[in-house]
């Protein structure tokens, strides 16, 4: 639900269509709302237990799509073999990343 009143308005956007909606009382053009909904949608996604390498790489990945990949610790002191992580980013950041996941090893390709 988008506050009637206010200036400026934080909003809060759970689906593509209230996206849509956003835009759409902005008077953006369809063609714009096209090109724009899904860099209005963000998600922050867990990770448990990846390969230290995998975590190395999806952050790497992320950080090149614009998105960002919080790590555990492990993964910088290269200490044990699987680590937690915290995948943030746009949904048109995150279909980027499944793409270039696919040809990646270590567990990334079924992520």
């Amino acid at each position: 639900m988008i506050p009637s009143e206010g200036n400026p308005q934080v909003l809060i956007l759970r689906n593509l269509a209230e996206v849509r909606a956003a835009l759409q009382q902005a008077r953006v053009s369809n063609f714009g709302i096209e090109i724009m909904q899904k860099k209005g949608l963000f998600r922050a996604v867990r990770v448990r237990d990846l390969d230290l390498r995998a975590a190395n790489i999806l952050k790497q990945e992320m950080l090149a799509r614009g998105g960002e990949v919080a790590i555990s610790r492990e993964v910088y002191e290269w200490w044990g073999d699987k680590a937690d992580c915290v995948i943030m980013g746009t949904l048109a950041q995150f279909e980027q990343l499944i793409e270039k996941l696919k040809a990646q090893p270590f567990g990334l390709r079924t992520l």
